[in-house]
């Protein structure tokens, strides 16, 4: 009974500290000079651990001029897509959505599923 106890307190435990802990928002740093939106999703997708998911038919021509250091990602992105109609979510597991005028929402709100 004891061991029982002992593994559920154990259990229990790994999933609290587990979950209490924050996904924290990857640093990025560079020089984008002269990019397309494509180009610009490539490079970052190589400088932080994400990935990108937009239709390129939303994209338009405009062309990105940042320079970033030690920057979190979703800062990065705010620069970037300031005044250009785009918008962006990212989910905890750093997929980043790139949409036009509608921003994907990654999290349910608490009790959306009844229990």
């Amino acid at each position: 009974m004891k061991k029982l106890l002992a593994f559920s307190f154990s259990i229990f435990m790994t999933a609290l500290v587990c979950c209490g802990q924050e996904k924290k928002d990857p640093l990025v740093s560079g020089t984008f000079t002269n990019l397309t939106w494509e180009q610009f999703f490539k490079q970052l997708e190589s400088k932080a651990p994400c990935y990108f998911y937009y239709d390129i038919n939303q994209l338009d021509s405009t062309l990105v001029n940042i320079e970033v250091k030690d920057e979190p990602l979703s800062a990065v992105l705010d620069k970037a897509l300031k005044n250009s109609g785009l918008l962006f979510s990212i989910d905890d597991n750093n997929r980043v959505y790139i949409t036009k005028n509608i921003r994907v929402i990654t999290h349910l709100p608490q009790g959306f599923f009844p229990a």
